[in-house]
């Protein structure tokens, strides 16, 4: 048997805040099309603060357009926000007693670490997730917090709006061997995907944009167990409105090329749903300034219809006289180095390598 499970987390439902509502419906019915078994929300379904008993009602007659389980767990913004006795949904199961609780979903066991009411790290409930995962048949294993793994790169958190600091931490190491087939969390913003051995660990990723450092499409996690196999994982995006942003640099004397690369990225990525943020900078040589903002312009009225939003913003983009004169210098040497690596001379510049080491002296020149 099969049990697919869909995988959430930080909504940070708010009254004010309509888009996340939208964005818990979409959720509705991807859960539909992909007939999962149930919900999995890792955390912070509801933001810090506001009146969280007043979300109830509404958050009941969302949940109850869907004919399976919703699992809710407890994040740090939300953690306050449940007790035994409340009444969420007919079909709606809280994983809040502490520091473990489980709960079944077709031949699969859910267990949540629901996130403590002090500091503490997952070392602290280990042995008590051990004894709850035990060994009778397949189980997912849901926490809300930090990841630390010192074998990948650190994971940026988009929303930058808790205090420094880890909250909740486990090492991927501490997650090997305790016989998960997936690890849900939750608290970051972004989707990533690695593993613990044989056990993937994913941050699902908050399905609408949380505070102004998100950006990309947004996303859920669908996870497939079956018998005694690895969990599968995919990645399924919403369609629900995003932030992204290009950043085009104009290196002088080539500032054509630069406007070119802006526009086919424009044509690529084009989105109705997508908020787009373009950021031009760079220095001018060969291309005046108020040819700039006209070829910039003519930019905005060709895609501004292919985007939700479209915005542009020059940084201190100008003529740089001087500036310019130092990297024709610099190109002409750069070049020079370049005709000596076809001519054989070991201390050449190889040629693919020239057009990032141009850019790089630009934004130098720039910066200095």
């Amino acid at each position: 048997m099969t049990t697919r499970i869909l995988h959430t987390a930080d909504l940070h439902l708010a009254d004010d805040r309509p888009e996340r509502w939208e964005a818990l419906d979409a959720l509705i019915r991807l859960a539909r099309d992909h007939e999962v078994d149930a919900l999995l929300i890792a955390g912070d379904l509801l933001d810090r603060g506001g009146d969280h008993a007043a979300l109830r009602s509404r958050l009941r007659e969302t949940l109850e357009e869907l004919s399976v389980p919703t699992l809710i767990l407890p994040g740090n913004h939300d953690r306050e926000a449940y007790a035994a006795g409340q009444d969420w949904g007919r079909r709606t199961r809280m994983l809040i007693r502490p520091p473990v609780q489980s709960t079944g979903v077709g031949d699969l066991r859910v267990v949540g670490v629901p996130f403590p009411e002090e500091p503490a790290s997952f070392r602290s409930v280990r042995r008590a997730v051990e004894r709850e995962l035990g060994d009778d048949g397949p189980a997912i294993l849901a926490l809300h917090g930090t990841l630390i793994d010192a074998d990948a790169p650190h994971i940026q958190d988009e929303s930058q709006e808790d205090e420094p600091g880890d909250y909740f931490p486990v090492r991927t190491g501490e997650l090997r061997g305790l016989g998960a087939r997936y690890v849900a969390l939750g608290h970051y913003h972004q989707h990533d995907l690695r593993r613990a051995g044989r056990t993937a660990v994913a941050y699902a990723g908050s399905p609408t944009p949380v505070g102004s450092h998100a950006w990309g499409r947004r996303s859920a996690v669908l996870v497939e167990i079956s018998g005694g196999e690895e969990a599968r994982v995919q990645r399924l995006e919403l369609p629900v409105p995003y932030r992204d942003r290009i950043e085009q640099w104009l290196t002088p004397f080539r500032e054509e090329e630069g406007l070119e690369a802006l526009e086919g990225a424009l044509e690529r990525k084009s989105d109705e749903t997508c908020d787009m943020r373009v950021v031009v900078d760079g220095i001018l040589a060969d291309l005046p300034e108020d040819e700039l903002r006209d070829r910039l312009d003519g930019l905005r009225g060709r895609f501004e219809g292919d985007y939700r939003e479209l915005e542009f913003r020059r940084r201190s983009v100008g003529l740089d006289p001087e500036r310019a004169e130092l990297f024709r210098q610099f190109r002409e040497r750069l070049e020079e180095r370049v005709r000596a690596g076809e001519e054989g001379e070991a201390s050449a510049v190889e040629p693919d390598v020239r057009e990032r080491t141009l850019e790089l002296g630009a934004r130098a020149l720039k910066a200095g």
